[in-house]
C-alpha cells in the first residue's frame, strides 16, 4: 500500500488549492489520489480524483459562506488505496496573486533540489534562485538566494551567483579581475569570511591560469540587501554597475553557490576556494517591460457552450473567448477549466475546449482567465448542464481480453545490477528503465507460465535514442534476435517510444517459459512486457532500488560530491554520470569507510561504475573535473537490493 502523503493548502473567495509531497508507493506505482473534504459540519466525503503523477488539486466546488473545510487525501495503487495523509483545515484568506519581477522574491530563476548539500547543513541547502526589479528599488536587480535554513550564519563562507549580462543579443565584457586580468563573469554574495557579521559584496571571477576560481571584490552591494532567518539571502546591485541592462536584456548564465573560504590576503578582496558544499544547475532572467508593474484591472471571464443538456456520454465544447480585459497593454493569458465532475482543473491558452461527461447527473462547469501581467479574473464563471441516462442497449458481442501489460517496475521482472527507472510521460506507464554500459554479465529477464490447452504470446516493448545501443533477445535459452536501440531522435533520459518499438513472440505451447535480454552495449531500454494467455511467475529476490537523478556543475580542476544514502540490503550500486562535453573527468564511489571503492574514466562524456558494496549508510559520489573549462553533468545512481 502507499505510505502517507503530507499534504498542505491554502483558501480564497474562489477555490482551495492543495498541494502535496508524493509518498513511497509501497512497491507499486501510484495511479490516482483520493481527494476528501468536510466542512464545519457533516460527514466527509470524495470530492475529487487526482492522477497518479499531480501534486497538486484546486477544489472549485467551494462555498464562501461555508467558515472552514478540511481536507485530506489518499494515494492509490494497483493494490488499494493507502494511508491517509494529514488534515488540513482551510479558511477564507485574500487572493494570492503572482506580481513576477515587481515584487521580491520575484520570477524564479533557478531551483535546485533540497537536501543535496554534500556537508548537509541546512545554512548550505540552495533551494532556488530568484530575480526581481521591484518599483520601490528603481535602477536596481534583486538576486534572492534561498537556502534551507539561516537562524545561524556560519563564519567562514561565501553565498554567490555568478551570472552575465547580453545587452542587445551582445554579452557584456565584465572589468578586469584583482591581477589586471581578464574575468569571465560578475558576482554577488553574501560574505562571512573575514569576519563574523556578514557584508555584501559584488564583483567578478577568474581562472587565472587554469587554477582555482578566483572571487575579485569591486565593491559593496546596495543598502537594501540583506539575510534572513528563513534562508533567504537578499543582493541588491545597481544595474549601472553591470552595463546597464534594460528591457528584454538578459541576465544570463546564472549559477548560484555556497562556498566554505579562507579568509582574503586583503580583506573583502576574495580568497581561494576550498570546497563547495552546494551549487545549482545554470538559469537566466529576461528584464521585464516598463509597463509590467503599472496598475492592473483583473480581467473578467464569461462561459458559453453549444447545448446544456443531453444523454450519457455527452460531449459538450465550451467557449471563454467571451472574457475580456479592461486594460489597453494586457490580453487573456490563459483559460482554467474545471468541469464539475471530480477532476483536476485544465489550463491553457485556447479558449475553446471539449469535456466529455459519462455519468448522468447535473454539473456546474466553472472558467476564470489570467491576464498577461498574471492577474487573476475578478469573477469565476459558471455553465451549468444536465447530463442524463441513455436508453438501455442491446449487451455487445464479447470481445477478446487484450494482452496483460507488465511495467518496466513490474515485481515479476528480473534485473541485474546497473538498471535505472527515470520517469517519463512518453513511457507506457509514465516511466521505464534503461541500462548504460557494456556488459555481458547483466540482464533483463521475464518467467511466464501459458496454461494448459491454450498457445500464449510475449511482446517485449521498448524506447531508442540517439545514444542507444544493443542488445540479445533470447527465448527459452535460444537466441533470437538482436534489438538496436539506435535512432536520430531522444535523449539518453528522454528517449523516442513508438508503437513500432517491440519484438513479439508468438505460439507458445502451455507450460514455463523465459525471455531474456543480454549482450547489453550502450544504452538499452525496456518500457514493458505485455502476455497473450500467459501469467508471469515468481518475483525475483532481488532487484532495483529506488534510482536518484541530481545535476551537478563542477569548474575545471574541481570536484563536485554528492551524497548517496545506500539502503539496508542492497548488494550492488550502479552510477552513471552523463555531460553534453566530452571532456575529461573521473567518477568516483566512496564509502561510509572513506574508502574509494572504484574510480572511472568518462569516455565520450559518460563514466559508468558498477561496485559490490557491502555497507549500507552514506556514500560519496564524486565528479572530478579534470578538464580545463567548467563541467555540467547529470549523476544517476541505483542500487541492487533485496526484496
Amino acid at each position: 500500500m502507499p505510505k502517507s502523503p503530507y499534504l498542505t493548502g491554502f483558501r480564497d473567495d474562489m477555490a482551495s488549492y492543495l498541494t502535496w509531497n508524493p509518498p513511497d508507493n509501497g512497491g507499486s506505482a501510484i495511479t490516482a489520489y483520493d481527494i476528501y473534504r468536510r466542512g464545519n459540519s457533516g460527514s466527509e466525503k470524495l470530492v475529487g480524483q487526482a492522477s497518479g503523477k499531480a501534486t497538486s488539486y484546486n477544489d472549485r466546488t467551494v462555498d464562501s459562506l461555508v467558515n472552514t473545510y478540511i481536507y485530506r487525501i489518499t494515494a492509490v495503487n494497483g493494490v488499494g488505496e493507502g494511508a491517509s495523509s494529514n488534515s488540513v483545515s482551510l479558511i477564507v484568506e485574500p487572493r494570492r496573486e503572482a506580481t513576477g519581477a515587481c515584487q521580491t522574491p520575484g520570477v524564479t530563476a533557478i531551483f535546485d533540489p533540497a537536501g543535496d548539500a554534500s556537508d548537509t547543513l541546512p545554512s548550505h541547502d540552495i533551494t532556488s534562485v530568484s530575480m526581481a526589479e521591484p518599483e520601490n528599488l528603481p535602477g536596481k536587480l534583486v538576486f534572492t538566494m534561498k537556502v534551507a535554513d539561516l537562524k545561524t550564519i556560519p563564519p567562514g563562507g561565501r553565498w554567490a551567483v555568478r551570472f552575465g549580462v547580453s545587452k542587445s543579443g551582445i554579452q557584456q565584457t565584465p572589468p578586469p579581475d584583482v591581477s589586471g586580468g581578464p574575468s569571465e563573469d560578475y558576482f554577488v554574495s553574501m560574505v562571512t569570511s573575514d569576519g563574523a557579521a556578514p557584508t555584501f559584496t559584488w564583483g567578478v571571477t577568474s581562472v587565472p591560469q587554469g587554477a582555482s576560481r578566483v572571487f575579485t571584490t569591486v565593491g559593496s552591494l546596495d543598502g537594501a540587501s540583506k539575510v534572513e532567518a528563513n534562508g533567504a539571502i537578499t543582493l541588491v546591485i545597481s544595474k549601472s554597475l553591470v552595463n546597464n541592462p534594460g528591457p528584454g536584456d538578459l541576465i544570463n548564465n546564472m549559477l548560484g553557490s555556497v562556498r566554505a573560504t579562507v579568509p582574503s590576503a586583503l580583506p573583502g578582496t576574495g580568497g581561494t576556494n576550498e570546497t563547495i558544499p552546494d551549487s545549482t544547475g545554470p538559469g537566466s532572467y529576461t528584464l521585464r517591460t516598463a509597463t509590467l508593474c503599472l496598475p492592473n484591472t483583473a480581467p473578467v471571464a464569461v462561459i458559453s457552450a453549444d447545448t446544456d443538456h443531453g444523454v450519457m456520454p455527452l460531449t459538450v465544447n465550451f467557449n471563454g473567448s467571451g472574457s475580456r480585459d479592461v486594460d489597453s497593454i494586457d490580453s487573456i493569458q490563459s483559460y482554467t477549466f474545471n468541469f464539475g465532475d471530480g477532476g483536476d482543473d485544465v489550463t491553457q491558452s485556447s479558449p475553446t475546449i471539449s469535456h466529455t461527461f459519462i455519468e448522468e447527473g447535473e454539473y456546474i462547469v466553472r472558467l476564470v482567465v489570467t491576464d498577461s501581467r498574471g492577474k487573476v479574473s475578478s469573477n469565476t464563471a459558471q455553465f451549468h448542464l444536465e447530463v442524463e441516462e441513455a436508453s438501455p442497449t442491446p449487451s455487445p458481442t464479447p470481445t477478446p481480453q487484450p494482452p496483460s501489460c507488465i511495467e518496466d517496475d513490474g515485481a515479476s521482472v528480473a534485473y541485474s545490477n546497473g538498471w535505472h527507472l527515470i520517469n517519463y510521460g512518453n513511457a507506457s506507464g509514465g516511466h521505464f528503465r534503461y541500462h548504460q554500459g557494456g556488459s555481458s554479465s547483466h540482464f533483463a529477464a521475464l518467467d511466464f507460465n501459458v496454461p494448459s490447452g491454450s498457445t500464449g504470446s510475449i511482446t517485449y516493448l521498448f524506447a531508442k535514442s540517439a545514444k542507444g545501443g544493443t542488445a540479445d533477445v533470447y527465448l527459452d535459452g535460444v537466441f533470437k534476435q538482436t534489438v538496436n536501440f539506435a535512432s536520430n531522435a531522444g535523449t539518453t533520459q528522454a528517449p523516442e517510444f513508438k508503437p513500432e518499438y517491440n519484438v513479439q513472440f508468438g505460439a507458445l505451447s502451455a507450460g514455463a517459459h523465459k525471455l531474456e535480454i543480454r549482450n547489453l552495449s550502450g544504452v538499452v531500454y525496456v518500457d514493458a512486457f505485455c502476455l497473450q494467455n500467459s501469467a508471469a511467475g515468481a518475483q525475483p529476490t532481488s532487484g532495483p532500488g529506488t534510482t536518484t537523478n541530481q545535476s551537478g556543475t563542477a569548474s575545471a580542476g574541481q570536484t563536485s560530491t554528492s551524497g548517496f544514502s545506500m539502503p539496508a540490503g542492497a548488494q550492488e550500486i550502479s552510477v552513471v554520470a552523463a555531460s553534453s562535453l566530452n571532456v575529461p573527468y573521473k567518477l568516483v564511489l566512496v564509502n561510509p569507510s572513506g574508502v574509494a571503492l572504484q574510480t572511472v574514466d568518462a569516455a565520450n562524456g559518460v563514466a559508468v561504475l558498477n561496485s559490490t558494496v557491502n555497507q549500507s549508510g552514506p556514500y560519496l559520489i564524486k565528479v572530478v573535473n579534470v578538464s580545463l573549462g567548467p563541467l555540467q553533468f547529470t549523476v544517476t545512481a541505483t542500487p541492487l537490493v533485496s526484496r
